[in-house]
């Protein structure tokens, strides 16, 4: 446990720190680590063994400094499908690792391109928030006898614990928004600003699960061991890469 709380911190502080420079080759090139290190640990989810796609993956990536990030989506899933249809691969499942982690981390990264810094550390607290919310509240309702598993994915989480969660990702979140968030130069509406945050909460629950369900399938535990008691880096970022969908699509 404290080891588990001085890494979340670290990490923590670590974005603080890169949040208030927010240099954008130093953005670009955190997000390219981001990718590959996400999809070398997905690759353990789909038993894909070929790292190129790693290396296919930052390719297109660097696209995204000069297009739409759905558009850069939709081109790279384009040519791994055809490509996969003209050689008549045997193993049409090495485009999964695109769908995920790929695309939503190319949305996080084109959600800080279009939207700015304040738009991901909307992101970030949200979910952040919800994180440590479901976890401290699952221990409690675990420990007066009333806990309720949320699912069969993730049996060790909640449904009490992912209630505490999404409440406490849409109050800060709400709280972030209605003082750092604009709307086509106006400042965002309360009730916008709390709608938003609750759907960023909730699904970054579900981007937690998602996670949770491929590792259960694919019979891991952890999806690596870079952030050693915190599991891979997969692990800390899952929630985001669904909650990034919401803001791409709610701030678009």
């Amino acid at each position: 446990m404290k080891n588990r709380i001085i890494i979340g911190l670290g990490l923590l502080l670590a974005f603080v720190i890169l949040a208030c420079l927010d240099i954008s080759w130093i953005n670009f090139i955190l997000f390219a680590l981001l990718l590959c290190a996400c999809v070398s640990e997905s690759l353990k989810f789909y038993s894909i063994e070929n790292r190129a796609l790693v290396l296919l993956s930052l390719v297109f990536f660097t696209f995204l400094p000069f297009m739409n990030a759905f558009y850069v989506i939709f081109l790279m899933l384009a040519i791994i499908a055809g490509a996969l249809a003209l050689i008549q691969h045997k193993e049409p499942k090495i485009i999964l690792p695109f769908l995920y982690p790929v695309a939503p981390i190319f949305l996080m990264f084109g959600l800080l391109k279009d939207q700015g810094m304040s738009a991901l550390v909307w992101l970030v607290l949200c979910i952040v928030a919800s994180d440590s919310a479901a976890f401290f509240g699952g221990r409690f309702a675990k420990a007066k006898n009333k806990a309720h598993a949320l699912c069969p994915s993730s049996p060790n989480k909640s449904i009490e614990g992912a209630l505490a969660g999404v409440m406490a990702g849409a109050i800060i979140g709400y709280l972030y928004a209605i003082n750092f968030i604009e709307i086509n130069e106006q400042a965002i509406s309360h009730f916008k600003a709390f709608g938003i945050s609750i759907l960023v909460a909730i699904f970054g629950i579900f981007g937690d699960l998602f996670e949770s369900y491929l590792k259960r399938i694919a019979g891991i535990k952890d999806s690596g061991t870079l952030l050693a008691s915190h599991g891979g880096l997969l692990d800390r970022v899952d929630g985001l890469l669904f909650g990034a969908v919401v803001l791409v699509v709610a701030l678009g």
